[in-house]
């Protein structure tokens, strides 16, 4: 996912991230934020986005420890996910759709568009042009080059009654957890996109991270899977791991994978190897 945890406990928590590289097992506490229970969580570059309810907290994060407040916004519902690009986020929201927020606003984020949709929005990933919406149909392609009035472009059923749970982008290609499938969507044509390659899971996975060339998936039994996806047409399981709690949310980057486990905590996982 983009780089968000679950947060379930009553503050805002963020963790020291780049030194979980040299040492991932002792991720340290930087600091906590008190605006309440928060349930999503987005960065990109200096600014960083929270969901406390229907309001967005807009802060930058000056250096160490410190947390500035930048303003505050609202959604018209329960943010789901967050993406932000520049000083552009594109958040979500549960029974409403999609809102993309000017983060550069002076008094925090301000509505530039929304767009729609009552099919149970869950996760989104962006590139330059499109937003892709993994919702209760499946996966929806938005054109937000003009963020005011973004467009769908294209619906693509995936063929499971739950639709899609969660998407990353690689490529020419979206990786999106289906339930009991993995399904490796072509998006090279934005408008056009079609399935070319379905991958069946032993269970329920709703959560799913991309690193590099490894899919990640989480919520079923095991807990963890690992799919190698280098070659995106012919995607195989490589690892399973189950973990104590119950995962939240997924996240990984650098051989690192970072599971939110409600009570349990943040726990990392090393999947170097």
């Amino acid at each position: 996912m983009n780089r968000r945890l679950a947060v379930t406990a009553a503050v805002l928590v963020w963790v020291a991230l780049g030194a979980l590289a040299g040492e991932p097992s002792c991720p340290r506490l930087e600091g906590h934020w008190g605006w309440g229970g928060s349930y999503a969580v987005g960065t990109g570059g200096r600014f960083g986005i929270f969901a406390s309810g229907a309001t967005l907290v807009l802060v930058d994060f000056p250096g160490g420890s410190e947390l500035r407040e930048l303003g505050l916004g609202r959604v018209d519902g329960w943010p789901t996910d967050f993406v932000i690009s520049g000083a552009t986020a594109y958040v979500s929201v549960q029974s409403y759709g999609l809102e993309i927020f000017d983060l550069g606003h002076t008094g925090g984020p301000s509505l530039l568009g929304p767009w729609g949709s009552t099919e149970s929005p869950r996760a989104l990933a962006v590139d330059s042009e499109h937003a892709f919406v993994a919702d209760g149909v499946g996966l929806r392609v938005l054109d937000v080059s003009e963020p005011r009035r973004p467009i769908e472009v294209a619906a693509l059923d995936l063929g499971y009654e739950g639709g899609g749970y969660d998407v990353e982008l690689n490529g020419h290609y979206a990786f999106v957890a289906a339930g009991y499938d993995l399904v490796v969507v072509d998006i090279q044509v934005p408008e056009d996109p079609f399935v070319v390659a379905r991958m069946a899971l032993d269970g329920y996975y709703p959560l799913l991270a991309l690193d590099d060339a490894t899919v990640w998936l989480a919520g079923g039994e095991p807990d963890l899977v690992a799919v190698d996806v280098s070659e995106p047409l012919l995607p195989h399981r490589v690892g399973g791991l189950n973990l104590p709690g119950i995962e939240w949310d997924l996240d990984a980057a650098d051989g690192l994978v970072y599971v939110a486990a409600g009570p349990t905590g943040l726990q990392v996982i090393d999947g170097s190897d």
